[in-house]
Order: structure tokens, then sequence, then C-alpha cells
């Protein structure tokens, strides 16, 4: 290689001097551009843990946006920088920056790249906004959806990476900008590397970023060099040759992205080794355009087929082959005996030919997509092979061990043949699965696979034909595997099972255990105080599930490290005690002096805990103080506690201070009275009971203590729990933002105003009439109210009318603005109905409403039709309502078990169809008759 570089440089030198002696004289080119690239997609968040050096810019970005002395309307704040400096870096600090989120009332970030398409951006923004994926194509409907999101309201718009250079595009994007109309004061951030870019874009202020500080480079290059890369992604991460990578749950990286200038870096000098080549009828180009490939992409269709003597112009030096027709494989084998890889993608190809013994050098063989379920004898010759991905195997050819070198066995559906104990080098194994009969998968075939990592799973362990095979497994010895999967699959009670599970101890590395349909009344020792901490040391995930007859509980207490536990379907289990907590292991646990009382700490590092299906749980003991503790610090880390279905239990022990507690769910616990909420819940954000009629309280003693709890929380559902009476003050809830009370009219009772939740945006109320809030109308923010009748308990059918703010007097005289954010409303009615409540006729922004169960409800009125913004009506079951009103204006119409509407104004066959034909999206019972198209 150096040879080569040097005879290219005297050559260049040479062609150099020729050029200056006739005259011709190099000169700097600018404004050059790669060929178009991937759109690198970038996003918001950023983990600032890591970033050195750039506080001074983040202080100087913010300035600018937050100031309010640009004259014209959205000003244009630019960040320029070469690729790689950390453009988008900054732009991700600033947008997260608490100064800017408190002075934009909303924030969009859209990434923008080489594809400055309006229509495009447009709906990248509406997405960002609504977190749902939006494809409209018309930009008059896509501005109209943003004003409706944006007007009047203060934003800050990010386009990050932009090359657009065209000062006519961004015109039209600003226009459309500018169309939206919202606040003055909104603003918008550029990342760019391009100062065309900067003047096409008539940029208000401008940041451009320097390089780091000496300082600051000394200190970045100690966290490179001193940071743990254990391993090859680790070091290209360290180098930001690779970038923002994905952690699974145990922390292992199992995506990363590419840097852009790695990326077009890559593209330049991979394109005459890299290639796909479509086979048309005159191939012998295609052919010899691939000349030089190392790695190729074959496309074509059955009715094109490659010559064999054009295959023969394709490089010899080909390493990589995509195939994705059947018709010529056997001739690619026999033409390419050097490759290191072969995919075969094609749903029709169910034999491998016997050439693929001839591949001696093949490493990787994937032929996941194909009908291929037996493999020739030849193959076992493939003594190189190293990674083997199919969808299903019959059976192993003989002499399959042969394949020495083979580490990563891959296959789609359940792997349970015989014939893999000798392959010592596998590290990758896909879920196996025990079989009884001859030929069939045995637990010894582990024995000396001690190189399996990452996750095994081993189902149908009723087949185990010896239970003294599981110890014959040796995963005790598998010091890689992280995440090991046990599976019965019977539901018979199971004598062996306690052997089978005793001889699968795992190694104290282990992160994750799942057992499933494990039939046996008690666990295994390993599983149980003293010997567990021995082996789970190091557990993180521990999932049992399907015991029905399984009355004994693991000691998790005093792991370390567990931080998920899911109990579900422990059909047996009665109690909840010391075995739980681990309290034998309690004596001297945190003490570092045995003179002096110490705290003693349980499931230290627990973030969730789901206990669902106990039916025969009945008592859940508190943990218990031993004598040298002065008190037991109990789930300090808990985020997450799921209850379901625990029928029997009637009390909750003492959970300690939850000081972490965010989400706290509990469903069909028909027993419980009373919930241990303290008044040290300070970070609870969600709050879900339904279905727990016996409780009263969410209170375990003084109400009072616990206001404090209540000061975070953002969402609360209540459902179905009719004696609720203790229940927090209206004024401690000023965070919340989403509220559902179903069948629970004393709840109701207690919250008779709701008009000062100011952050509130989403209410659902279901309950008798008598008990609903009577300031509704004073809720700012609300943007959604479903409002009705309860399916759970009577309700007041005697009213003929639909309680509402002024809708019983009728009166519109002095009509106020009332739900000024409401965009989407459902009325749930009962019989005696026949009107609807006039008032929502003024609501403004109403864009959506659900009209439900109102029996004798026949014409709706035709104000109804002249609600300037409403665009979907949607009616169920008014069995009565035989009239519609004229919908000019609607997009979408809905109808379901109206008998009436649904004979009246049925497809072409209807009388009054014609009345509604001009709406472009129509469903009746539930099939779609019309589908409009375009951006309505």
């Amino acid at each position: 290689m150096a040879h080569e570089v040097k005879n290219i440089m005297v050559s260049l030198e040479e062609a150099f001097k020729e050029a200056n002696q006739i005259g011709l004289r190099a000169v700097e080119l600018t404004n050059t551009r790669p060929n178009p690239r991937e759109i690198r997609l970038t996003h918001p968040f950023v983990d600032d843990s890591e970033i050195v050096g750039r506080d001074d810019d983040i202080s100087s970005v913010k300035r600018m946006l937050t100031s309010s002395n640009y004259k014209k309307d959205l000003p244009v704040i630019t960040i320029v920088g070469m690729g790689g400096q950390g453009k988008t870096t900054l732009a991700q600090l600033v947008y997260k920056n608490d100064a800017v989120v408190r002075h934009f009332g909303e924030r969009i970030w859209v990434c923008v790249s080489e594809d400055f398409k309006l229509e495009r951006l447009l709906n990248e923004m509406l997405q960002s906004l609504t977190g749902k994926k939006v494809e409209m194509t018309n930009w008059e409907a896509l501005v109209k959806e943003l004003q409706k999101k944006l007007k009047e309201k203060r934003y800050l718009l990010v386009l990050d990476d932009v090359w657009n250079e065209n000062p006519e595009e961004w015109e039209s994007m600003r226009n459309c900008l500018l169309g939206i109309g919202g606040s003055k004061e909104s603003k918008i951030m550029v990342t760019t590397r391009s100062d065309v870019v900067v003047d096409v874009m008539r940029t208000s202020d401008c940041h451009r970023l320097r390089i780091l500080s000496d300082e600051s480079s000394c200190i970045l290059l100690e966290k490179i060099a001193f940071a743990e890369g254990s391993n090859y992604v680790h070091m290209l991460l360290q180098r930001s040759l690779l970038q923002n990578p994905e952690k699974d749950f145990f922390n292992n990286i199992t995506h990363c992205k590419m840097h852009d200038l790695v990326h077009d870096f890559s593209l330049c000098v991979s394109k005459i080794y890299c290639f796909n080549m479509e086979v048309e009828s005159h191939d012998q180009t295609a052919a010899g355009n691939a000349i030089e490939a190392v790695h190729l992409l074959l496309i074509s269709d059955k009715q094109k087929r490659i010559k064999k003597e054009n295959l023969k112009r394709i490089s010899s030096k080909l390493r990589t082959l995509i195939l994705n027709n059947s018709a010529y494989l056997e001739d690619i084998l026999e033409s390419f005996r050097y490759l290191s890889t072969l995919i075969v993608q094609n749903s029709e190809v169910d034999v491998l030919p016997t050439a693929i013994g001839d591949m001696k050098l093949l490493r990787d063989l994937d032929i996941t997509d194909t009908k291929i379920s037996r493999l020739p004898d030849s193959f076992t010759k493939l003594y190189n092979l190293q990674t083997l991905r199919v969808d299903y195997l019959e059976e192993l050819p003989k002499g399959f061990e042969n394949l020495i070198n083979l580490r990563n066995f891959y296959m789609s559906r359940e792997f349970s043949l015989s014939g893999i104990r000798q392959l010592t080098n596998l590290r990758t194994l896909s879920e196996i699965r025990v079989v009884r009969e001859v030929g069939g998968f045995q637990l010894e075939e582990l024995e000396h696979l001690d190189n399996l990592r990452g996750e095994l799973k081993i189902g149908g362990l009723e087949g185990v034909s010896r239970p003294e095979s599981a110890g014959k497994a040796n995963l005790w010895r598998k010091s890689n595997i992280q995440k090991l999967e046990l599976i019965w699959d019977s539901n018979t009670e199971d004598h062996n099972g306690i052997e089978i599970l005793e001889g699968l101890k795992p190694h104290s590395n282990l992160k994750s255990l799942t057992i499933v349909r494990f039939q046996c009344s008690s666990i295994p020792s390993w599983m149980v105080t003293k010997n567990h901490l021995l082996v789970l040391c190091n557990l993180v995930k521990i999932e049992l599930r399907k015991m029905p007859y399984c009355k004994q509980i693991p000691s998790l207490g005093d792991l370390p490290c567990l931080q998920v536990i899911t109990m579900n379907q422990l059909g047996s289990v009665k109690c909840f005690g010391s075995e739980f907590y681990g309290c034998t292991n309690l004596d001297g646990a945190s003490s570092s002096n045995i003179h002096e009382a110490a705290v003693t700490t349980l499931f230290p590092a627990l973030r969730q805990l789901n206990l669902l299906h106990m039916r025969e749980l009945c008592k859940w003991s508190d943990a218990m103080i031993r004598s040298n503790s002065s008190s037991v610090n109990l789930f300090p880390l808990l985020e997450e506690l799921w209850l379901f279905r625990l029928q029997k239990l009637d009390l909750l022990p003492k959970l300690g201070d939850l000081k972490c507690l965010r989400t706290l769910v509990i469903m069909d616990c028909k027993k419980l009275t009373r919930l241990p909420i303290s008044k040290e819940l300070v970070s609870l954000q969600k709050l879900e009971i339904s279905l727990c009629p016996n409780l009263t309280s969410l209170f375990s003693e003084d109400p009072d203590e616990a206001l404090q709890g209540f000061g975070s929380i953002e969402s609360i559902n209540l459902v179905a729990c009719f004696n609720l009476v203790g229940v927090p003050e209206i004024p401690s809830l000023q965070s919340l933002r989403e509220l559902k009370i179903i069948a629970c009219d004393r709840v109701l009772a207690s919250w008779t105003r709701l008009g000062t939740l100011t952050s509130l945006e989403d209410l659902d109320i279901y309950g008798s009439p008598r008990f609903w809030p009577t300031d509704l109308q004073d809720l700012t923010r609300l943007t959604s109210l479903k409002i009705g009748g309860c399916y759970y308990e009577d309700h007041d059918e005697a009213l003929d009318y639909f309680p509402w703010h002024d809708s019983k007097s009728g009166s519109n005289n002095n009509i106020q603005p009332c739900f000024v954010s409401l965009t989407s409303l459902k009325l749930t009615g009962w019989r005696n109905l026949k009107s609807l409540p006039e008032p929502i006729q003024y609501i403004s922004a109403l864009r959506d409403l659900t009209i439900d169960t109102f029996a004798d409800l026949e014409v709706l009125p035709e104000w109804l039709g002249k609600i300037p913004s409403l665009e979907g009506l949607s009616i169920s079951d008014c069995k009565s309502l035989k009239q519609l009103p004229n919908l000019n204006n609607l997009q979408l119409l809905s109808i379901r078990y109206c008998p009436h509407l649904t004979q009246r104004y049925a497809k072409d066959s209807g009388a009054e169809w014609h009345k509604i034909a001009h709406i472009p999206h129509i469903e009746i019972d539930g099939v779609s008759v019309k589908r409009g198209t375009g951006g309505a």
C-alpha cells in the first residue's frame, strides 16, 4: 500500500509540473458539495454529563433566543460551524435549558438535512407537536393544523442540519410559518455548516462555534482516555466515529449511529467496492460495472436471469453477496467459491445446492428468508463458518459438529434437534426446546457450550427425560449468559420439576431470570435465603409467571442489584413475610459496628414491583426490625408499583417513604380498604385505582399529612371505587393534567369544584349528574372532555336535560367565553334526553364531538352544523335519532348503532345520502363507506 501511494504522489507531482509549463494554474474550488447524503436523523435529547466546555456557547445562544430586541417577526438565530464540531449538541443543550423551556410555550425540533421539502418539514413540525405520525400532502391543510396548535403562542422552532441554499424554497417555508400566526416573539434556531445558508435565511443573529479551549480539550481527552471501553464498539464511540448509542435494560449497547462525516467518508472510499446491480435484459454492462466489486447486492426478477458467462465478468474479489433470485443460486455458488458472506432472500428457495460445501472461506450464511429446511451433507465442510441464520430445520446433517468455528446459530423457530454438543465455540443460540423423542434436544447438549452468552431460552422442560440431566447442562459455568428463560409448557403438576430447576442453577453473573409454568409447590435452594446471595447477587430482573402450585417465593429483599420484580399468577402463595424480605440476613447486614444500631435497607435498587393475579394472597406483612437496627429503609428507589387482582388482600404493609415513587396502579383488589400513602410521596405523577369497591381512603392515617404527596401528580384515574371518600383536597393538585372519575360518586361529591385546576388538559367524568362539578367552564387549558352517565351504577334518569353551564335555563344572553381550549368533547347521555346542551355551540375551538347513548334524541339541532371549527362528528347508540342537520364543514362522520340513521343515510341507497355525500370520510357501523384523499 505504501508503495502504491508513493507512485501516486510521484505521478501527481509530474502532472503538476507539466501543467505549469503550459500555463495552467491551481485554483481553490469553493462551495463544492458531495453527492446528496442520506438524511441524518437527529433528536432534541442529549446526555449533558459528557459535554465539556460549552457553557459560554449555551449562555450566548440562550440570550439570543430570549431577547426581545429583534424588529422583524420570526427572527432566525443560526449556529454555524464545521461538521462534527458540536452544532447539534449545542442546539440540544439550549433546547433543554430551563430558561428556554420557560420562555417558549411550545418547542419543535425538525431534522432538515438536505431534504428541504416544504410538506415534509410541516409534517415533521406537526408530528413534533402532537407526537403522532402525520402524512398530509396538502401544505395549506398542514398550515391550518399548525395554526390550531401554535396560533398566538410563543414557540421555538429548531431546524437542525440545514443545507438548503435556495432562497425561494426558504421564502416559501417562511411564508408558511408566518401564516401559522404564532406570537411575534417566536423564534427559529438553525444549525448549519454553510455561510450561504446564513445569508439565504436572512439571519437576525449568528453564533459561530469555535474550537474548544486547551483546558477543555484536555478534560475531554481525559474523559476519553480513561473511560471504560472494553471492545471495538466502545473504542469507536470514544473516538466519536460512532455516536448516540442505544442501550438495553442491562446497559449493553444495541445500536449506534455513524457520525455524518464518517458516513460520507465511508461512502466515498467504498463506492468502488460496494455495488447494487439490477439484472436487465442487457446484463453484460451491469456485470462489467461490478468488475471491482467486493460487496454486491444482485437484484433480478423471475423473468430476468443473468447469464453464466456474465457472472464471470463480476469481480473475482467478491466477498459479500446478497441475492434475491433463486434461479441461478447454483451458478452463483460455483462461480464465487471465495465468498465470506452469502445472504439469500427469496421465499421460493427450498433447496440449498450441494455446491455450498465448496465455499471453504464462507463465514456468514443467512437463509432465513427462504423455505430451506434441510442442509446438504456437504454443508459440514464449511469449517470456517461462524454465523448461520435459518428459519427452520427438520434435522441437522451428519457431521454438523464438525463446524467447530460456528459462533452464532440463529433459528427463527425453536431449535429442538440434537447434534451441537461439540460446538464449543458457540456463543449465540436461539430459543431451544427440550424434546423427549429420539433425536430431540436434551439438556446434556449444553454441557460443554461454556461460551454461550447473551440470552438463553429453554422451553419444553417437561420433556426432560432424566432429571439429573439438568445438572449436566452446567449452566452454573456459563458466565456470559445475562438473560435466562426457563419454560414448562404443561399445566399439570410435575414432581420432577423441582429437581430439574435445582440442576439449572445459573452462574452468578446472571442479570435476568424468567421462570414460566413451573409446576411444583416449592422452589430450588439457590433461590432462597443464604444460598440466593451466592447465585443471584447480580440479578437485575426476575419474573415468575403462571406457577399455580407454587407456595414459596424467593428471598429478594437483600439482592443488591435487583431493579424489577414481576410475580404473575402464583396461585398458591398466601403470604408475603420474612422470606420475601430476606430477613434472615438482617442481623448486621448494614452495620459496620456490631455495637451500633444501623438502618437496614431492603430492596436497595428496586425500581418496579408488579404483583399480578395472586388469587390466594391474603397477607402482606411489614418488614421486621431486628435488634441491631434502628429502622428499616424499604424500597428507597421504587418508581412503579402495580397491584392487579389481589382479591383476598385487605391491607397493604408499610412500604417505607417511597420518595421516588412515580406510578401507583391498583386494579381489582376487592377487599382493599386503605392505601399506605404518606406525606413522603413527593414524586408521585400517576395514580390509577379501579375496581376496589371497599376502598375508603387513599391515606394510611391522617389525610392532612398526605397532602404533600400529591404536589407532583399529573394523572389520576379512579374507576368503580364506590366507597372512596378519603381523597386529597383540590388545592394540592395544581400539577394535575389528566383526571378520570368513573363510578366514584362520593369522590365527585367531595370535588364539587374543579375550576381551580389550572393545569388540567384531559377530563373524564362518568357518574350521577347530581354530583357533576359546576365550574368546568373555568378550566382554561382543558382540551378534551368526556362527561356523561355512568355504566357502573344507577344515575338520575329522571333528568330530561343534560346539565351544563347555563344549559337548563337555555339563556344565550351575555354568553361569556368558556372552554377556550377545548377541542374534543364526548357527551354520554341516558333515557329521557331529547336535546343537546345549547351552550356547546359557543365552544370556539371545538373540532371533534361525540354524542353517545341519547336514547330519546330524535333530531340534532341545526346550530350543530354551524360550529365553525367542527371537523369530526361521531354518533353512537342513539336509537331514536332520525335526522341530521346540514354539516357543510365536516371532514369525518361516524355513525354506530343508530338504526334510523343507518337506513336513511346509507351510501347511494339512503334517502338522505346526498346530504352527507360531500363529507370526505364517512363510517357507518364500523365500515368505511367513503374515504377521502389529500390533505383533508
